[in-house]
């Protein structure tokens, strides 16, 4: 797919990063809009883009199995990497 959305996420999470940074050292946080963190703003950003997003691969296959194999297909091997990392090497690190 030819657009922008790797870019505006790669920049959402960077904005994410920093907006913890800021919190970990204790630094004074940026509020462009009053009450909201830069952080904040761009974990909106990422629920607008994702929505954008599973929008988009409705409209392409307009079916609810094959919806919902797509959207299992794409987060379960993420998920079952990042529990495996979790149990095998933090968790056998930290014990």
């Amino acid at each position: 797919m030819n657009n922008n959305f790797d870019l505006l996420r790669l920049g959402a999470s960077l904005t994410v990063l920093l907006s913890h940074g800021v919190f970990l050292y204790q630094l004074t946080p940026l509020e462009p809009i009053r009450g909201q963190s830069p952080g904040s703003l761009a974990v909106y950003c990422f629920f607008f883009i994702s929505g954008f997003l599973i929008l988009q691969s409705w409209q392409r296959a307009p079916s609810l199995s094959a919806f919902w194999v797509k959207r299992i297909l794409r987060i379960f091997p993420g998920l079952a990497a990042a529990v495996m990392f979790s149990v095998l090497v933090v968790g056998l690190g930290m014990t």
